[in-house]
C-alpha cells in the first residue's frame, strides 16, 4: 500500500514508488521523468527505472540528449533504482 511519494522533506529526499512512474504509462515515461526532475530539483531523487525497460530508461532518458543536461545540473543525486533482477548484477550494470 502506498502511503506517500515523499519520504523526507527535511532532508530533501524524495522516493517515487513504481506506481508513480507507471501512472504516466509507457508512452509518458519520459514526460514523467521530466516532471519529477522539475518538481524535485534539489536533494536526492530516487526513481524506479525498470517499470518497463531499465536499459531504455537509462540510455534514452537519463543519459539521452533530452535530459542528460538536466540530470547533470541537478543540485543533488538522482538514484536510479532497478527493482528487479539479481541485485548483485543489476547494481553493477546500472552503475556503469
Amino acid at each position: 500500500m502506498l502511503k506517500s511519494t515523499l519520504v523526507s522533506h527535511k532532508y530533501k529526499t524524495f522516493y517515487l514508488f513504481s506506481s508513480t512512474t507507471t501512472s504516466w504509462g509507457r508512452d509518458g515515461e519520459l514526460s514523467g521523468l521530466k516532471h519529477f526532475l522539475s518538481a524535485f530539483p534539489q536533494g536526492v531523487l530516487s526513481v524506479v527505472a525498470d517499470s518497463y525497460d531499465v536499459w531504455n530508461f537509462i540510455d534514452n532518458f537519463v543519459a539521452g540528449p533530452e535530459l542528460k543536461g538536466a540530470v547533470e545540473k541537478r543540485e543533488g543525486c538522482l538514484v536510479i533504482r532497478p527493482d528487479s533482477g539479481d541485485p548483485k548484477e543489476m547494481v553493477l550494470k546500472v552503475g556503469k
